[in-house]
């Protein structure tokens, strides 16, 4: 570039003789500012690589989920950092409901990894020892299917331990944080699912939530809905309509139907 920068001078000195003085100058100064303009494009200083120094471990969520209070349509990657798979998105505690996965940056990617929504996934991966960290795949160490979406919508309960349920009522799920919500005049209650297979998937845990402390709910139902929930090991769904949960040996304690 530089010889050629040199080559355009030697040129354009000789042609001056034809010019002003004045205009030679002036077309010197523009062409002379476009050319060093074009050349420190070409020749910008090389960038030293990015080296991918650090090594971690981490869980990938099924979906991409909006954060809690998200009204503008932005979902997110949620990541468990921890060795074993928790399947709750977020764990009740005694005295509170904590974070259990946390929300990646909108724009967070690993190179290499090609994300399908509807699975678990454990991934080994190298980061970047940039200000902010890059990731890159190096390799996926589980993959497990979540078949949760199955289970989406909103259930009437038929029947609690064989028995027909006369007050009726609904539980509905959502698989998005993989869990039921049950209601009643005065609470509600979630029950979230651990592991999930073609038959088989068990309560994790609960936490109530109470809309109006000072009512009493009598006849209420709930004590006996959870606790069959807290009973479920298996699972059978009939035609997509009918869900009929079971316990370890295979007694039903809940019908539902769509």
């Amino acid at each position: 570039m530089k010889t050629f920068i040199g080559s355009f001078f030697q040129f354009f000195n000789s042609w001056g003789c034809y010019c002003g003085n004045k205009i030679k100058t002036w077309i010197s100064f523009i062409l002379f500012g476009f050319l060093l303009n074009s050349c420190s494009e070409g020749e910008s200083p090389n960038q030293p690589p990015i080296q991918f120094t650090l090594q971690e471990t981490f869980w990938v969520f099924p979906n991409k989920l909006p954060s809690e209070f998200e009204t503008s349509g932005k979902v997110y990657f949620y990541l468990l950092f921890q060795n074993d798979l928790d399947y709750r998105i977020k764990k009740a505690t005694a005295s509170a409901i904590e974070e259990n996965w946390i929300r990646m940056e909108e724009d967070f990617d690993i190179l290499g990894f090609n994300f399908e929504p509807g699975y678990f996934y454990k991934l080994s991966v190298m980061k970047s020892n940039t200000k902010k960290p890059i990731y890159k795949l190096d390799k996926i160490e589980e993959k497990i299917k979540d078949y949760s979406f199955l289970l989406n919508g909103t259930w009437t309960i038929k029947s609690i331990k064989a028995t027909p349920n006369p007050e009726g009522g609904t539980v509905s799920f959502r698989s998005n944080d993989r869990s039921f919500r049950i209601s009643s005049k005065c609470t509600a209650v979630r029950i979230r699912i651990g592991a999930m297979d073609e038959s088989n998937f068990s309560h994790a845990d609960e936490f109530f939530e109470l809309y109006d402390g000072s009512k009493i709910c009598f006849g209420d139902n709930m004590p006996s809905i959870t606790g069959a929930f807290r009973l479920t090991k298996k699972y059978q769904l009939n035609n997509g309509q009918t869900l009929i949960l079971m316990d370890s040996i295979g007694n039903e304690v809940l019908e539902l139907h769509r």
